[in-house]
């Protein structure tokens, strides 16, 4: 095939693709895209499929950037965002998309502008295969309209045959498919734990093995759309501590188990994280984490806490402390991070999300101090507040309620310190 031939062929298929990366992720089109925004596809291409494309290759292929006439990914490169997307590879992305191409105007060389044979095409044996070409198309049509209803993927259902566990969990997942269902091919499960996995044999049972606890929501997902979701719940017993190095990275240590509540507990230096295995030349991440049910709603709390931060701006470190909310139908994400750093940023209120690439969290930029500040979460009748050092700094609400509280989160950017900590329920009066 010729060289331009083809280089018009792949622009098409990178157009599905760009489509299908848009509805997985739930972001802007493309043509809106900041640099930001190609930096943090590069980072969740790398997480899921273990192949590095750089912000400046993704701009060449969507078009952000000026290229030679006729620039041709390379096939490692489009091998990895087929996986993205919830393909096997780029040929069978190809293959699995080729009745969405543009392929023009078909040639009809049949078909005449004289009018004596116009005249002849009017004859009964016309008429005869005109019948039969209607005839041939219902059926077709009636056939693919019943094998269509049975392979329905929409209908396709996701469990897990063992939900609950406590610190770890080696959970085994199933398919359900509708009586008759034929095409098993394309599904992926999103474990939601930053791994994901290509099912080869959709019939047989997945196992996925939960190293940290926490509230889970897998999604099962083909050619890369969601049409599934189940719940797996990985209770702690207490709180407890982990290391992760960089955003995107699967590397996770355990610190230490922490005796009884937050307070006092002292802080994780380069030493204690060296040991574990985290290098601290690089980004990385301390959490502390208490996953277990309770009766506090997570639409009616405060959470008070004094927190100590020791991030290196001049370094590139971030000063930062979030805290998540897990509940039984969503989730709350927040906090705060130094001034220069708020593109990193978020206010998630179970369905209202904002991030900082996209949206203003300028308000959410602090620069915290060494001696330990004072942030306050107000969660009441589903209208938030936070507040920091008594100075009321982000607002907003949400709509969907999201249940009982099932765990805690704290995060630090580096190294932190959690010097006084509560949550309790604003109405009973229950203590986490």
């Amino acid at each position: 095939m010729p060289k331009q031939t083809y280089k018009l062929i792949l622009t098409q298929y990178l157009v599905i693709c760009e489509k299908l990366i848009i509805q997985k992720e739930g972001w802007d089109v493309i043509s809106n895209w900041s640099n930001a925004d190609y930096i943090r596809l590069c980072t969740a291409i790398s997480r899921e499929t273990r192949i590095y494309i750089s912000a400046a290759t993704l701009k060449r292929i969507f078009g952000k950037v000026r290229t030679e006439k006729f620039y041709i990914p390379q096939k490692a490169t489009l091998d990895a965002l087929a996986i993205f997307v919830g393909y096997v590879d780029w040929g069978d992305f190809e293959e699995k998309n080729k009745s969405a191409l543009n392929t023009g105007p078909l040639a009809l060389p049949f078909v005449r502008t004289n009018p004596i044979l116009e005249k002849r095409i009017k004859s009964k044996a016309a008429i005869w295969l005109l019948c039969f070409f209607v005839l041939l198309i219902s059926v077709l049509s009636f056939t693919f309209l019943k094998w269509n209803r049975v392979s329905d993927p929409e209908k396709v259902r996701l469990i897990c045959i063992n939900p609950e566990g406590v610190n770890f969990l080696a959970a085994r997942f199933k398919l359900l498919f509708p009586e008759g269902y034929k095409d098993t091919s394309s599904f992926v499960v999103d474990f939601n734990d930053k791994h994901s996995k290509i099912l080869p044999n959709a019939w047989d049972e997945t196992l996925h093995y939960y190293d940290t606890p926490g509230y889970y929501k897998p999604v099962l997902r083909w050619k890369g759309k969601p049409i599934d979701t189940t719940q797996v719940y990985v209770k702690s017993d207490g709180w407890f501590a982990y290391a992760v190095e960089h955003y995107g990275s699967n590397k996770k240590q355990r610190l230490r188990k922490l005796d009884g509540q937050l307070e006092n507990v002292k802080p994780f230096y380069h030493t204690e994280l060296s040991k574990a295995g985290i290098d601290t030349l690089k980004f990385y991440f301390v959490n502390l984490l208490n996953i277990k049910k309770t009766n506090i709603s997570g639409d009616n709390f405060e959470l008070r806490a004094r927190v100590r931060t020791f991030g290196q701006v001049d370094r590139g470190i971030c000063s930062q402390v979030n805290f998540q909310i897990y509940g039984t139908h969503s989730q709350h994400y927040t906090g705060i991070i130094s001034r220069e750093c708020t593109e990193w940023a978020d206010a998630v209120f179970s369905e209202q999300v904002k991030q900082g690439p996209k949206d203003n969290l300028a308000s959410l930029g602090i620069n915290l101090s060494t001696k330990g500040d004072e942030v306050v979460l107000n969660v009441s009748q589903q209208k938030v507040r936070l507040y920091a050092n008594n100075k009321l700094i982000y607002t907003t609400t949400y709509r969907k309620p999201i249940g009982k509280v099932l765990g805690v989160r704290v995060l630090f950017q580096g190294q932190g310190e959690v010097q006084s900590f509560y949550l309790k329920d604003l109405k009973t009066g229950e203590f986490f």
